[in-house]
């Protein structure tokens, strides 16, 4: 059994799998399937598809109902499983098992503040005992945490400690005007959520925190491609570009007539073909782009074909700015982080953050400027769902919820031994 410094490690199969990838029967001493839902203290919460098949290939095993035995060597989730749902829940769910915890799955009907909150309601109808809800997923990110020298890099996952709803305000008849906000203007998590909040926060916190979910995502990868998935490989450091907040995408070249060329200040308009191109096509240039430190090192790291420490990525907490709106343009960005001391822009986290028992965690897909593109969305999604195992790894269940507490039931693999990524420092193997 591979152990760390911390105690037994599970094993960290996204299933229960050979080395093909395909399901293999459990041993007779496998964990019971749970009585009813009042067993599942755990629900992870999806907002599109691509972050819930990330999340999915980090399950154990898979629930079917109490009486189904057969389901706990399947490699798939199912839908119809007979734990049902409260009358009042439009939600549908897979039910399985992460490490100690038995785990509902859901994926929302699309994204944005409403549905998340419209899911909320459900969750809460259907598990009374419910202790721990996850919004694992992807994000826009500011570059550099306010007052540090720590820098965001694509595909570094980012946690909340808080989430501020900015586009909650009044519009005025010579712009629009956020409410004035505190910290705590959306409720605070309970008192045990704050507290393990706080303990990931802790150097021990976090550097275990990013040792685990190094290794959980080379099982993602592995995984998704056993299974013939969409690829979540790392895209390289040369595709990681940030650009200065006041270099707008547009074209830069062509066509004298389009009205990129009368681009003179942020407030002037840009084409409708320049919203939709990617910047190779647009011609921004690599002048305009931000010099970083540990963008410069993944580059030297790549350069010496190292490509475990190239793909380490790092794990921030903060304050996440929630909102209904796409955010696509870098001076707004900076303007709201210096203003709110945010490090994220996402959709999903203020129709759950005053409903239910919450944690945030997104990867950074995104710089939330006009360059944006969907080309490190299949990576960023592997990191957060790895950091999402990662996390329910470290966090104890309680005795309210029935549990299988010894180890030596599960089908434990070994394992490596656990990367390290320390507050931006590449991984370690």
């Amino acid at each position: 059994m591979a152990t760390s410094s911390w105690g037994p490690r599970l094993s960290q199969s996204p299933v229960p799998a050979g080395e093909d990838g395909r399901s293999r029967a459990l041993p007779a001493a496998s964990p019971q399937p749970p009585r009813s839902r009042h067993d599942f203290a755990v629900v992870i919460v999806c907002a599109v598809p691509l972050e819930y098949d990330a999340v999915s290939l980090l399950f154990d095993l898979w629930w079917r109902g109490p009486s189904d035995r057969a389901s706990v060597s399947s490699s798939t989730s199912s839908s119809s499983s007979s734990y049902g749902k409260a009358a009042a829940d439009t939600n549908t769910y897979a039910f399985g098992r992460i490490g100690h915890h038995n785990v509902a799955l859901t994926l929302l009907p699309g994204m944005g503040k409403v549905n998340a909150a419209g899911a909320a309601m459900g969750i809460k109808a259907s598990f009374p005992h419910l202790q721990l809800v996850l919004l694992p997923g992807v994000c826009g990110g500011v570059p550099r945490v306010r007052d540090s020298k720590h820098e965001i890099l694509l595909g570094d996952v980012l946690i909340s400690d808080g989430v501020l709803q900015y586009d909650l305000g009044r519009q005025y008849p010579d712009g629009f005007v956020a409410r004035a906000t505190h910290r705590d203007r959306l409720a605070r998590p309970n008192r045990e959520i704050r507290t393990f909040l706080s303990t990931l926060g802790s150097q021990l916190g976090m550097e275990r925190l990013q040792e685990t979910s190094c290794n959980f995502l080379r099982d993602v990868q592995s995984a998704a491609k056993a299974r013939g998935r969409r690829p979540c490989v790392y895209p390289g450091a040369a595709h990681d570009k940030l650009y200065r907040s006041d270099y707008r995408h547009r074209h830069h070249r062509g066509d004298p007539n389009c009205i990129c060329h009368g681009w003179r200040q942020s407030s002037d308009p840009v084409c409708e073909e320049a919203f939709v191109s990617p910047c190779t096509l647009t011609n921004c240039g690599d002048e305009a782009l931000v010099q970083r430190h540990r963008l410069e090192l993944r580059k030297l790291l790549e350069s010496k074909d190292v490509c475990a420490d190239t793909q380490g990525f790092a794990v921030f907490m903060g304050r996440f700015a929630s909102g209904d709106t796409v955010m696509k343009s870098a001076e707004d960005r900076d303007r709201i982080a210096a203003a709110e001391q945010v490090i994220a822009f996402e959709m999903e986290a203020a129709g759950l953050w005053d409903e239910l028992h919450c944690i945030v965690l997104k990867g950074v897909c995104d710089y939330a400027d006009s360059h944006k593109s969907k080309g490190w969305q299949d990576f960023a999604a592997a990191t957060a769902a790895a950091t999402t195992k990662a996390i329910l790894e470290l966090f104890l269940p309680t005795d309210s919820v029935s549990y299988e507490s010894s180890v030596e039931k599960w089908d434990v693999r070994s394992s490596p031994q656990p990367s390290r990524v320390l507050h931006g420092k590449p991984c370690k193997s």
